[in-house]
């Protein structure tokens, strides 16, 4: 039976400084996290050896770094990650930003921080 799930009945965690997310789907093929970064947060740098990823952005603008260029985000636009692809989700704005990721296969030991 299918189970209606949001960001209160979910699994939470923080990471980095401040930074929450909710397991929205939590599976080793397949991961869709609910985040909100505060302003002026950032994530390490990195990669994921095999899982492709999309960020979708809910509230909010944000700059993704992707292997040096920086693409900036605002409410109701996404962008994709392949595997090996260096990457750092930062908020350079501001206000509270949301978004959703998306991530598949979705493995413990798949990403490589570089920073």
């Amino acid at each position: 039976m299918p189970v209606v799930v949001d960001i209160n009945n979910c699994e939470k965690y923080m990471w980095e400084d401040n930074c929450f997310g909710w397991h929205l789907l939590k599976k080793e093929e397949l991961s869709v996290i609910s985040e909100e970064v505060p302003a002026g947060k950032s994530e390490k740098r990195h990669f994921h050896k095999e899982g492709r990823q999309f960020f979708y952005i809910l509230n909010g603008k944000a700059t993704m770094e992707l292997e040096g260029i920086d693409y900036e985000l605002l409410s109701g636009q996404g962008i994709g990650i392949e595997p090996g692809q260096k990457h750092k989700f930062k908020n350079t704005s501001g206000f509270m930003v949301t978004f959703i990721v998306v991530t598949a296969p979705k493995k413990a030991e798949d990403r490589v921080d570089i920073e």
